[in-house]
């Protein structure tokens, strides 16, 4: 009696030639010397085997649990910048729903079919990806802890952590220097008045004289 989470089973030994051998009440094919060799399909749950020679039988009790999630990434500790993208991804069940959390926050991850070389999808799993945004960090380097997937099929529920996510610290803005502004509070280089220290939401300082200045908030752009 055992657990397995392989999906077959080998069962193979030496037999008396000279008497038949059954599996399960069917003649099993052996060689000229009794010897047997065969794979053996299992279901979700337990599976019986009996064998049967000479009078005597022996019994297999064999249960198949399926592995709900058999890779993640990363698996090893990742130190990104601020305000980066942080690439998660797994292999699990297919047709279920897998979820990864790091720190505060939870994203479900998009499934796509495992292709084989004929372009036909190969075996029970899918590959799972999605992005965190990572927050931005002043002052000293943050830990969010270990990224937790978690899937959710009908075999079952599972869960694997990751590797450490450590997000590093920016450098905190600095407001403009009085030798930068006029006696009125507004920039000597500014093109409009009060207008050229204003800064955008979640945006840094950056004295660019009159230029025009963007800021990227697409995680990817040309």
């Amino acid at each position: 009696t055992f657990t397995t989470s392989e999906s077959t089973v080998l069962l193979s030994g030496a037999s008396d030639p000279e008497f038949k051998l059954t599996l399960n009440g069917e003649v099993l094919k052996r060689t000229v010397l009794g010897y047997f060799s065969t794979d053996l399909e299992l279901k979700d749950g337990l599976n019986t085997f009996v064998i049967e020679h000479k009078g005597v039988s022996e019994t297999y009790k064999i249960t198949y649990k399926r592995t709900i999630i058999t890779e993640i990434s990363p698996t090893k500790k990742q130190t990104l910048p601020s305000q980066s993208i942080l690439l998660v991804s797994c292999v699990a069940i297919s047709g279920g729903t897998v979820t990864a959390k790091l720190g505060n926050t939870t994203v479900t991850l998009s499934e796509e079919p495992i292709i084989d070389e004929s372009g036909n999808k190969k075996g029970d799993y899918s590959n799972y990806t999605g992005r965190i945004s990572l927050p931005l960090v002043y002052d000293e380097d943050l830990s969010l802890g270990k990224v937790t997937f978690t899937a959710k099929s009908k075999y079952g529920n599972a869960t694997k952590t990751g590797g450490n996510i450590v997000v590093i610290k920016e450098e905190r803005p600095l407001p403009p220097s009085s030798s930068e502004t006029s006696s009125s509070g507004t920039a000597s280089n500014a093109p409009t008045g009060g207008e050229a220290w204003k800064m955008p939401s979640g945006g840094m300082y950056v004295n660019v004289g009159n230029k025009y200045i963007a800021e990227v908030v697409n995680w990817q752009a040309e």
